[in-house]
């Protein structure tokens, strides 16, 4: 059994390097405010003085992590559809709808595909119904269930080769569980308004309000977004770091398998090999 390649450790080594700077400047700056940083934050960025605003919103640094790792991924997996597909291997469909899946990822991270889907159907249903209905919220859900029937599909057929390569096998069930909470957050954002709830425990619980920043936050996502700091304080900080966790270990997982087929000479890019 090999184990997991020097490259992999590095990526795994930034991720967790990226996650307690990240984490270590929120606590420090957001929530405690010490040594007065919020307000030379403030200076500087304006109408996102926050650190995890900062790092965690759309088009952010940590979405750009995960386009990368979700990119990545794909392209790694249809490598090795395309490798085994040229050996006439019965996985090599498998392994090609897998990619499928994670290019649909990689469309969803940047252009929120569910929700011009949810649009549209609705419009041509004639439901006036908006992304806090039940039907909105079934209509997103419905799309992620696809979406992750179709990964189950591929993780379940593939497990027998995953399985030669442990670590890959144990990385690619780490970011499986890690993209399903993500998912499901996302999906059920609106239901019962539980982000706002959660948020607003958080925001309340440390009295976060009484720092000028964090209004100054709050009445920008309320002005451009029509919806309060609380609803951001989930979707972009919990939310976002269970989705970037999740992509990135479903990358060490297919760079990990990717390598070791190679060495094994399992795969080969080679024409005519």
């Amino acid at each position: 059994m090999q184990g997991i390649p020097r490259v992999v450790k590095v990526l795994m080594a930034f991720l967790a390097l990226f996650y307690i700077v990240a984490f270590t400047l929120v606590v420090l700056v957001d929530f405690l405010d010490a040594f007065g940083l919020q307000g030379w934050l403030l200076e500087r960025a304006g109408d996102e003085s926050l650190v995890w605003f900062l790092l965690f919103k759309e088009e952010g640094p940590a979405e750009i992590m995960q386009y990368a790792a979700n990119l990545g991924s794909a392209v790694f997996i249809a490598l090795i559809g395309g490798g085994l597909l040229a050996k006439g291997s019965p996985d090599a469909k498998r392994f090609l709808i897998f990619a499928g899946a994670l290019a649909y990822m990689v469309l969803e991270d940047t252009g929120n595909v569910r929700h011009m889907i949810r649009e549209t159907s609705t419009a041509v249903l004639g439901i006036a119904e908006g992304p806090t209905s039940l039907v909105g919220i079934g209509i997103e859900l419905g799309i992620y269930a696809v979406l992750g029937a179709v990964m189950v599909f591929a993780f379940y057929s593939l497990r027998h080769v995953l399985k030669r390569y442990r670590p890959a096998f144990a990385l690619m069930l780490v970011g499986y569980v890690f993209y399903f909470f993500g998912a499901l957050f996302s999906a059920s954002r609106h239901f019962n308004s539980w982000y706002i709830q959660v948020g607003g425990r958080i925001v309340d619980g440390l009295d976060l309000m009484r720092f000028e920043a964090w209004r100054r936050v709050d009445s920008f996502v309320m002005e451009r977004f029509a919806q309060p700091i609380e609803f951001f304080l989930v979707d972009y900080l919990l939310e976002e770091s269970l989705e970037l966790a999740g992509a990135a270990f479903i990358l060490f997982a297919t760079l990990t398998l990717f390598i070791g087929m190679r060495r094994a000479g399992v795969l080969s890019l080679e024409e005519g090999k």
